[in-house]
């Protein structure tokens, strides 16, 4: 008769014990970590974010005219739009996006041949 083997399942490991924290100890507050910012500093750092949420707030609505233009121009069937007093057309792309361009005048065509 062949003896059965026999197949160890292996067995789950304990978790490990949780490390105990120091206790009396106040812990530090964002207040504590620095005793004093210079002025300088904080009006640079103050500064830097009133621009950083300007721009946030800039970018979105610049996102907005820029989808308000790609449905106008899609609607209206037009292809390009010059801006800048005529120094760069705003197009249409393939994949519903409009790109700045310098248009192209007599001058460069002749220039690139």
């Amino acid at each position: 008769m062949a003896k059965k083997k026999v197949v160890k399942k292996p067995t789950k490991k304990p978790p490990a014990a949780k490390k105990k924290v120091a206790t009396g100890g106040k812990q530090k507050t964002l207040g504590d970590w620095h005793p004093k910012i210079p002025p300088d500093v904080q009006e640079a750092a103050d500064e830097y974010d009133r621009l950083y949420v300007a721009a946030a707030k800039a970018t979105s609505k610049m996102n907005g005219a820029k989808t308000k233009a790609i449905d106008l121009m899609k609607k209206k069937k037009i292809a390009k739009v010059p801006i800048r007093d005529g120094k760069k057309m705003l197009e249409l792309g393939v994949l519903d996006q409009v790109k700045i361009k310098k248009p192209i005048t007599k001058e460069d065509d002749d220039n690139g041949k």
